[in-house]
């Protein structure tokens, strides 16, 4: 006869203890504040502001008619032209100080950080040149003639090449090659 009824019980493991951990802390760092440059042409001043708040959080000095900024994260250099004055100011530090102000520009106007920082290009309308300046050693390491007007710039990294517009409503173009960053 078959027997009928329940099978025998199976042993039964606990669960093993689950692994040792430990919570650990880690210190909480202040944010870093999102700042924005913003050239004060009346002013003759760098401001300093914080976002999203719009509070000025600082004022530099320039020489007159500050235009036009750019920051090179990789260095920590902001680089400001000064068109009425002929003059590019280095800044660097915080808060940021001027570190150097370069001269012998008839009125410099736009200013592009080159790709992976270390130069900063400016262009100059009243020479129609454009200056490449080494961050690192504040000094300029060339100018190229590129004609009247030199005016906008911009950086096609793919290609290695820098593009220069003459004038502000430009037809012409002109491309400089930047395989060599110091020495287009």
């Amino acid at each position: 006869s078959a027997h009928h009824g329940s099978a025998p019980p199976h042993p039964v493991r606990p669960d093993p203890p689950p692994p040792y951990t430990q919570r650990v802390s880690t210190p909480r760092r202040a944010a870093t504040p999102v700042q924005a440059l913003v050239t004060a042409e009346t002013e003759n001043r760098l401001l300093v502001v914080d976002l999203p708040s719009g509070r000025v959080a600082g004022r530099i000095s320039l020489p007159s008619d500050p235009e036009d900024v750019a920051a090179s994260p990789s260095d920590g250099v902001v680089v400001v032209t000064s068109a009425a004055a002929g003059q590019v100011t280095l800044l660097e530090g915080t808060p940021l100080r001027a570190v150097k102000i370069i001269g012998g520009f008839g009125a410099p106007h736009i200013v592009e950080i080159a790709p992976g920082g270390g130069y900063a290009y400016v262009t100059d309308d009243a020479h129609g040149t454009v200056t490449v300046i080494d961050l690192a050693e504040r000094r300029v390491t060339s100018t190229i003639p590129v004609g009247a007007s030199a005016h906008h710039l911009c950086f096609d990294v793919k290609d290695q090449n820098a593009w220069v517009a003459l004038g502000e409503s430009a037809r012409m173009l002109v491309l400089l090659s930047t395989q060599d960053l110091g020495h287009p």
